[in-house]
Parts: structure tokens; sequence; C-alpha cells
């Protein structure tokens, strides 16, 4: 299973669900840079049509930022993605505030796999990785190269089956 992500260069929003779907993606996501760039300019609805159109593709739609107040718009907005991709890391590369990220989303009852984690290497996978958790994103997408992978993992299981503290409810 593979979740896609879309952007204006890959073409309309629900042609690229399609696409995806049709190559066997299960989900489909708003690029953050255009959910943040869209907020900014006042077009949320341009977003909330992004997620119709990938829900009537018949996929998991999901709304991607790395600005606390692109979410904040969207939940405003009462749109309805199926998850968050949302930026978190504590080295502010292309982040919100984690307290205050943390602090918006105990409320959000959506999925929320964080990105960036490691903030591009800046900070290392068994601090990223915990740090993403403990400020409560379900799942988190990391870049690796393929002899990584194993170890990543094994890191992750094993942080999951020690536990940690978290405030948030695990979802998905």
């Amino acid at each position: 299973q593979w979740i896609a992500q879309s952007a204006p260069e890959q073409g309309d929003p629900t042609e690229n669900a399609k696409r995806a779907r049709d190559s066997g993606a299960i989900a489909i996501y708003l690029h953050g840079g255009v959910g943040d760039r869209l907020v900014k300019a006042g077009k949320t609805e341009e977003i909330g049509a992004a997620v119709a159109g990938i829900k009537k593709a018949g996929l998991l739609a999901g709304i991607g930022a790395h600005e606390l107040p692109t979410v904040q718009a969207c939940v405003r907005a009462g749109l309805n993605p199926d998850f968050y991709m949302f930026t978190i890391n504590k080295m502010n590369y292309y982040a919100s505030d984690p307290a205050d990220v943390a602090a918006f989303m105990k409320s959000i009852e959506k999925p929320w796999i964080g990105f960036k984690v490691i903030g591009a290497g800046r900070d290392k996978p068994p601090d990223g990785f915990l740090h993403a958790f403990q400020k409560g994103a379900d799942f988190i997408a990391v870049g690796l190269f393929d002899w990584q992978v194993r170890d990543d993992v094994a890191m992750v299981q094993e942080m999951l089956a020690k536990g940690f503290a978290r405030d948030r409810a695990w979802l998905g």
C-alpha cells in the first residue's frame, strides 16, 4: 500500500487521484507547500475541492501542510480530510513551533502523518522519531536509504514497545 502526493504541476487533483488509484495507491494528499500557499492566498476552498475530488476518485484524502495556520484554517473551514500530512520537528526546518503543533493537534481526531521529522538530517533518527510521536504524530514518513530501513523500523518497533509520554490519543 502506498500514499501518493498531488501538486498542481501534476495536474488536476481529481484526475491525479484517479491515476494514483489506478496505479495502486490507497490515498493521496495535497502537497504541503500547495496547502500553505492556498491558505495564505485566502483560497482554502480550493483545498476543500481537492479533498472532495480525491474522495470522489475513491481514495482516502489528505491535506499536507508545513505551517500550523494551514491546518487551523482547514479545520475552521470544516474541511473533512481523512488524514493530515503535517511537518513536525524540533529543528525549525519547515515547521511551526512543536509545542503549538502538539497543543492544536491534540484536538484533531484525524490521523496525522508527521514528516520532515529529522529536519532533513539535522536531527538523529531516534530523537526525531520519538519527538514526532511524543508531539502526537500517529505515523511518520521518513526519507531513507534502502540500507537504513531495517534498522529504523526496528528502532520504531522498540520505541513503541517501550512506550513514552504522549498527550494525544493514537489514531489510524
